[in-house]
C-alpha cells in the first residue's frame, strides 16, 4: 500500500487503450493522478476507458497519435500545460526467422519501441526538468541488458536494449533536478500471445505487479534511484527466443 497519492499531479500513459497500459492508466487515476490516456489506433477502445477512467478522475483526456512521427509527438506535448509522470509504455512486439524478417516491419520495431522513447523523452524532458517532483518511466524487456543474440526476436531486443541505454542517458543529464528517469523490464506478461518454452506457469508476470513496480519508482522517497533498470520477471531468463 501506497503511503502517498498523486492528487494533483498529471500522468501520460503511452499505449494506454488496453492491456497493460490501460492497467497502468487506472492504477494511476484510482490514486488521484489526472490521466492522459494515448493511443493511436484503438479508438472505440480508447474511448470507452475515459468514460472509466473520467469516474474516476475527472480532468482525464485522450491523445492520439504515432508517436515515431516528431511533427506528432510536438503537437501532444504543445498541448499539455503541466506534465509530472510519464509511462513510455507503446512498442509492437515481433517474433519470427531472421531470413524472413520484412525490412518494413524491422523498422517499424525499432521506430516503435526506441525512436518513440527518444522523441517523448525529448519533448518531456524540458517540460518537467524543473519539477520538484516527476517521474518518466520507461519499458524494456528482462533479458535486453545481455548482447545475445536471440534466433527470433533480435529486432525487437536490439529495441529495448536502446532503451535502457537511453533511460541511462536521458538520467544522467537531468541527474540535479526533480526529474528520475528509470526503466522496468517486465518477463512474459499474463497478456502476452508468445510463451517460452522455458517459462514456468509461476513465473507469468501479471498487471498488478507492474503496477507495484510502478508505484515504487514514483515514491517520492526513490527520489535517488535514478537510470535504473528494474527486472520483474520472477527470475525468468529468455534463452531461446
Amino acid at each position: 500500500m501506497m503511503s502517498y497519492n498523486l492528487k494533483g499531479k498529471i500522468a501520460l500513459v503511452t499505449g494506454a487503450a488496453k492491456s497493460l497500459g490501460w492497467a497502468m492508466a487506472e492504477n494511476l487515476a484510482k490514486q488521484g493522478a489526472t490521466v492522459i490516456l494515448h493511443y493511436q489506433t484503438s479508438h472505440r477502445l480508447a474511448q470507452n476507458n475515459l468514460k472509466k477512467l473520467k469516474n474516476i478522475s475527472p480532468g482525464s483526456f485522450t491523445v492520439r497519435g504515432d508517436l515515431t512521427d516528431e511533427a506528432t509527438v510536438k503537437k501532444i506535448f504543445q498541448r499539455l500545460k503541466s506534465l509530472d509522470i510519464l509511462i513510455n509504455n507503446v512498442g509492437d512486439f515481433f517474433y519470427d526467422e531472421p531470413l524472413k524478417n520484412d525490412f518494413k516491419q524491422f523498422k517499424k520495431v525499432i521506430a516503435g519501441n526506441l525512436e518513440s522513447v527518444f522523441l517523448t523523452g525529448k519533448y518531456a524532458v524540458p517540460k518537467m526538468k524543473n519539477k520538484k517532483y516527476a517521474r518518466i518511466i520507461n519499458f524494456a524487456c528482462v533479458g535486453a541488458d545481455r548482447l545475445t543474440v536471440r534466433r527470433y526476436t533480435t529486432p525487437y531486443y536490439i529495441a529495448k536494449t536502446g532503451v535502457l541505454m537511453l533511460t541511462e542517458w536521458l538520467a544522467q543529464a537531468v541527474a540535479q533536478s526533480g526529474l528520475t528517469i528509470n526503466c522496468i523490464s517486465p518477463g512474459v506478461l499474463s497478456s502476452s500471445k508468445y510463451r517460452p518454452k522455458n517459462l514456468l506457469k509461476r513465473q507469468i508476470i501479471q498487471f498488478k505487479e507492474i503496477n507495484q513496480a510502478v508505484d515504487f519508482l514514483l515514491d517520492p522517497k526513490t527520489q535517488s534511484v535514478n537510470g535504473a533498470n528494474l527486472n520483474v520477471s520472477r527470475g525468468w531468463l529468455p534463452n531461446d527466443c
